[in-house]
């Protein structure tokens, strides 16, 4: 594949990932008051981050120090996926739960 290409490849990539967050803002944005729930999934991240904190002060190799990347990603993942579950169900049947 050419350089021009890979760069109009890339450009591809780049506005559907943009397309995906500005959709993720818009339904945040949209849902009920009641729903949005910032606090909440900013107390999770912010326990998740914590938990990565110790993981990697316990951490004594390079190889533990990536399982506790892996795991905060994870643990992040599922706080978002808990608010978009949130979200979803408020706008199916009008209540969070």
């Amino acid at each position: 594949m050419s350089g021009r290409g890979e760069v109009i490849h890339g450009s591809r990539r780049t506005r559907i990932m943009l397309a995906s967050l500005g959709l993720l803002a818009a339904l945040f944005l949209l849902a009920p008051r009641d729903v949005q729930g910032a606090k909440t999934w900013k107390g999770c991240v912010d326990e998740a981050f914590g938990g990565y904190n110790d993981c990697l002060m316990e951490s004594t190799s390079w190889f533990n120090r990536k399982l506790c990347d892996i795991d905060w990603e994870l643990e992040v993942t599922l706080c978002s996926a808990y608010i978009i579950g949130d979200i979803k169900n408020a706008y199916e049947d009008g209540t969070a739960r």
